[in-house]
């Protein structure tokens, strides 16, 4: 591999940026909606079951530096299913710093997840949702709420291993279940059991765009993953199934530059591999 791998202090991989230009790559109309899958259309359903005793707000502190007053008006002034991305989308990234309290964000979080299934331009982020949980202390949230979420992230990425390229970067969609922990192992088997070209080349993106540092001993560890999560996704990813995987999809491809992709992969799995066993 390439020697930004190689420095003794450990050199991080920057995946974020990557994730968003990826974005780019699924371009569709402004307010163009999806066809949802039946166990997506029924995770959403459950999200709004699950949060269904938070209210609409009847007023909302906003700071007046950065949050314009008709905006708030139209999230105060709208039934839940009426609001559009463009009604959401800045309150995604501004909810409880400075715009509302953790209350008000479970009232919005049903339309805020369905809309970032739904709409591929909405502006809304599955990453920044993700750490909006975190500072709300998701984790001491009462059970049918977090089973509701987890349930919902385990729907999106069902739906994205079967369509590539997807309008969510695969890394973004992996690490979401690495941050929250829930259900993690149930996905990485059911993505590697999949085993179709399509599955195969979400495996490739994500090994050579997901964020790791090395180690005093050299050897990799996975960052945007909690310390639980992290070494079962390292070890998954260095396994002899994934790069077999990979090996397969890429004598089967052939030229091209998919098949460089996976190329690259293997490799980036193959060193992987050897610094894990140092």
């Amino acid at each position: 591999m390439g020697s930004e791998h190689q420095d003794s202090g450990g050199v991080e991989q920057c995946g974020r940026l990557a994730r968003r230009a990826r974005r780019t790559q699924v371009r569709t109309p402004p307010g163009a909606t999806r066809v949802m899958t039946g166990e997506l259309q029924h995770s959403i359903s459950a999200l709004y079951q699950a949060f269904a005793a938070y209210r609409t707000p009847k007023a909302m502190d906003a700071c007046a530096c950065c949050i314009d007053g008709a905006a708030n008006s139209r999230l105060l002034s709208r039934s839940l299913r009426q609001l559009s991305s463009d009604d959401l989308s800045h309150y995604s990234r501004k909810a409880m710093t400075t715009w509302g309290t953790q209350t008000d964000f479970k009232h919005f979080l049903p339309r805020l997840l369905e809309l970032l299934a739904l709409e591929p331009e909405s502006g809304i982020y599955l990453d920044m949702l993700i750490g909006k949980l975190e500072y709300a202390d998701y984790l001491h949230w009462p059970d049918d709420e977090k089973e509701a979420i987890c349930t919902f992230i385990l729907a999106v990425r069902s739906d994205g291993l079967s369509k590539y390229p997807y309008h969510i970067p695969i890394d973004e969609l992996v690490l979401s279940l690495a941050r929250t922990g829930d259900k993690l192992h149930e996905f990485l088997i059911r993505w590697i059991e999949r085993g179709d070209r399509t599955a195969i080349y979400h495996l490739a993106d994500f090994v050579q765009s997901v964020s790791f540092k090395l180690d005093a001993n050299g050897t990799p560890i996975l960052i945007d993953a909690t310390p639980e999560t992290a070494k079962p996704l390292r070890d998954w990813l260095v396994s002899r199934e994934v790069l077999e995987r990979l090996q397969e999809a890429f004598i089967t491809e052939g030229n091209g530059e998919l098949a460089n992709s996976l190329s690259d992969a293997e490799q980036q799995i193959s060193w992987m591999r050897a610094a894990s066993r140092k």
